[in-house]
């Protein structure tokens, strides 16, 4: 889905179109190294099960913008399992720790379990980071968990980077904004019709 839905905008050079929507006033550089599908986060030391986000652009100011395009999951998930308390050890205690981002009620041990799929990638996030998760209207579950990370978790002076969006909703603003109609088009046809009309 995520390919499906940037590729065209990095094709016909419109992802102007999309971080317009975000709120982010800056420029994109379409080459490889600053548009990459499934960024693998690297500054992670363990070698296995790296975080990775499903689109990633560096901006021409140098500012990073992560985007987590959620389609059928559910809750992003809770986690009990060892290998995740290991690397919460190892890898997200320092992270969070050096985060100015989340508030530090929201860095313990047991709440990143609670709601490890956000705060995995919300434990990457730094001053010149935004994160972007997309959801379907219709899942309230999530919909619910990405606005209570909003209001709740991040600081106040950060709330901005972290830009939770309906999918659908998107989609609508993202048609105003591109200035080709063959991709509008692709957009209000295609994509809509895999995706959203059900």
């Amino acid at each position: 889905m995520t390919v499906n839905f940037f590729y065209p905008l990095i094709r016909y050079r419109e992802l102007e179109a999309f971080l317009a929507m975000t709120g982010i006033e800056d420029e994109v550089i379409y080459d490889p190294e600053h548009l990459q599908f499934v960024k693998v986060c690297e500054d992670e030391k363990s070698d296995e099960n790296k975080t990775y986000f499903d689109f990633y652009m560096k901006l021409k100011s140098g500012r990073e913008v992560y985007v987590e395009a959620k389609y059928t999951e559910g809750v992003y998930g809770k986690s009990n399992s060892k290998i995740h308390q290991t690397k919460y050890n190892e890898v997200f205690e320092p992270l969070l720790k050096d985060s100015i981002l989340i508030k530090d009620e929201f860095k313990t041990e047991e709440f990143f379990l609670e709601h490890y799929n956000f705060m995995r990638g919300l434990a990457h996030m730094k001053k010149d980071t935004h994160l972007v998760v997309l959801y379907p209207r219709e899942n309230w579950a999530l919909r619910e968990r990405a606005l209570y990370i909003k209001d709740n978790i991040i600081e106040c002076d950060y709330k901005e980077q972290y830009i939770p969006m309906v999918w659908e909703e998107m989609l609508e603003w993202l048609m105003k904004g591109i200035k080709d109609n063959h991709v509008a088009w692709y957009y209000e046809g295609w994509f809509k019709d895999k995706y959203f009309r059900y």
